[in-house]
């Protein structure tokens, strides 16, 4: 399972490394309306380029569900390579991963697509720091698959 938000005007290029990235069919497909909450930006950052006279930009989640094509043909498939570049496309396009499917993040590379601005005030004035993990310690990968 491998799902990934990013701007409407990469939908051409992301399918086309989807089927680079896994060959795997139907894809997931929808809209999401990722809107402008000024100062009270959340962990999704506010869009860079708002639809004129609204205060959302349009993005596509685009999902990946089975095993590659590769993997069904008992051919090489390199998972953390092909995961890698599919989050550095999300952040290089202002993009999101879906924090359910596999993670390769560094700390501060998932620090670089989500904003933790309002999420470290919070954890910090609810004394949560240290007294509960960060995101990131929920979804890291596995020790010993990536070197931070």
């Amino acid at each position: 399972v491998q799902d990934m938000m990013v701007p409407m005007s990469c939908m051409s290029e992301a399918i086309d490394k989807f089927h680079e990235w896994f060959d795997i069919y139907p894809l997931l497909f929808f809209p999401v309306a990722i809107f402008d909450h000024g100062p009270h930006e959340g962990f999704l950052r506010n869009p860079q380029r708002c639809l004129p006279g609204r205060n959302y930009q349009m993005f596509f989640n685009l999902g990946a569900y089975g095993v590659p094509q590769k993997v069904r043909d008992k051919e090489e498939w390199d998972a953390i390579r092909n995961l890698r570049e599919m989050e550095h496309y999300a952040r290089r396009n202002k993009g999101y991963q879906l924090v359910y499917t596999d993670l390769f993040h560094t700390r501060a590379e998932f620090r670089e697509m989500f904003n933790h601005a309002l999420y470290d005030r919070m954890r910090e004035k609810y004394n949560a720091v240290g007294a509960f993990p960060e995101v990131y310690d929920k979804v890291r990968p596995e020790k010993g698959l990536l070197d931070e």
